[in-house]
């Protein structure tokens, strides 16, 4: 499991970049199918196609994102903790927050100055630190939020996932299926507490990550018995949320209610996808030494990927419309430049004069991040130190 730790975070990042690529080839195909055809727009004609269950089948299977992050989240700050000194934990939590919370604060700011001077786009003063309160500046830095949460719940949280773990998974796991409940089928208005950003929503998988740590042989015991059902668990759970999404979108035509919902089925796939895995942690993952380097540096691709998929399909839109005929050409487009670019970003800030401020754009240390390099597999050279192995949060350390 630990080895795999570094490598399910790059495969999270991965997934992040692809879902929001799936996302952009449905709204091409929904809502921008005037720019290449005879029609008005939204149109909902190709729902049902070969294309759309392609794009809704990456969507699905990505899901596992956000999970995964939390878990690697929580595992990494029980490492921190495994002393259980309270001065200790605490200065883990505040180096953490500074590690993520500098470039959350940086790109929102470049972004609400793109946002005004391109698109005219201002608000009230008030509105600006709503917006910076609530991950608002792009829709998906909610994530940023949310991790700010578990940071600070995590001394508490990786004392009860160490004394009491099946009560802590059990009260967290309860947390998360009522608000899956409440938000799928209950139909009422649950103000702000159904915003993606509260802990409430994901309650279950950065507590997991703790207990996953603190009791590390009972945990890769238990899932070297039930690999196989989980994997099968997985494959059939991935199926169902697909053809709920597709069931409901096909009712009502309501694309973001049917996609965007967080749904029993997704939630309970996510964790048999990640428990297995790690179950089977004798197989290869194919090109795990990109996967890794891909994980060191998922902060800084997680804050910039959207905003250059925005720009590629606002410029496809008014200078290359035949792109979004053809999501063939167009999602693997979203994909390089989603996460070429930012590495490419990365790379050049790493060599200039801003190298110094490195830590302030993307949090953590410019490359290389590894002091022992990495195996074939990559992973950790075995010679390197532990304290090097949990490098783990959705930003990484440089200290």
């Amino acid at each position: 499991m630990r080895k795999r730790i570094p490598i399910l975070r790059g495969l999270a990042i991965l997934a992040v970049v692809s879902y929001h690529c799936a996302a952009w080839g449905h709204t091409a195909m929904f809502f921008f199918a005037h720019r290449f055809r005879q029609v008005e727009s939204p149109n909902f004609d190709q729902f049902g196609s070969l294309t759309y269950y392609i794009l809704l089948a990456i969507e699905r299977f990505a899901w596992f994102s956000v999970p995964a992050f939390l878990l690697v989240a929580g595992f990494s700050m029980a490492y921190s903790a495994a002393g259980d000194r309270v001065a200790t934990s605490w200065r883990t939590v505040r180096a953490r927050i500074g590690h993520i919370i500098w470039p959350y604060l940086i790109w929102s700011l470049v972004i609400f100055l793109g946002d005004g001077f391109v698109l005219g786009i201002t608000y009230s003063p008030v509105e600006y630190l709503r917006r910076l309160a609530t991950g608002e500046a792009v829709d998906l830095y909610y994530f940023v939020i949310l991790l700010l949460q578990f940071y600070i719940m995590s001394p508490v949280i990786t004392r009860l996932a160490k004394t009491r773990p099946v009560a802590l998974l059990i009260c967290a796991g309860g947390i998360q299926a009522t608000m899956h409940y409440l938000t799928q089928y209950s139909g009422t208005s649950l103000g702000l507490i159904a915003y993606p950003w509260g802990f409430f929503h994901w309650s279950f998988f950065f507590p997991l990550g703790a207990v996953c740590f603190l009791h590390y042989r009972r945990v890769t015991s238990i899932l070297a018995r039930l690999k196989w059902p989980l994997l099968v668990a997985a494959s059939i759970l991935l199926v169902l949320s697909g053809v709920e999404v597709a069931t409901e979108f096909s009712r009502e035509l309501a694309f973001d209610d049917a996609h965007h919902v967080l749904r029993f089925s997704s939630g309970l796939y996510a964790l048999t996808f990640i428990l297995a895995f790690f179950a089977f942690d004798k197989i290869k993952v194919p090109f795990s030494r990109f996967l890794h380097g891909l994980g060191v540096r998922s902060y800084g691709v997680y804050l910039l990927h959207f905003s250059v998929q925005t720009v590629v399909a606002k410029l496809a839109y008014h200078f290359a419309p035949w792109l979004f005929q053809y999501q063939i050409l167009f999602v693997p487009l979203l994909l390089v430049t989603g996460v070429g670019l930012p590495l490419l970003l990365m790379k050049l800030i790493a060599r200039s004069p801003l190298r110094r401020y490195y830590q302030y754009l993307f949090g953590g240390a410019p490359p290389p991040m590894l002091r022992k390099p990495l195996k074939k597999d990559g992973t950790v050279s075995q010679s390197s130190s532990p304290q090097e192995v949990p490098r783990l949060g959705m930003a990484p350390t440089g200290d």
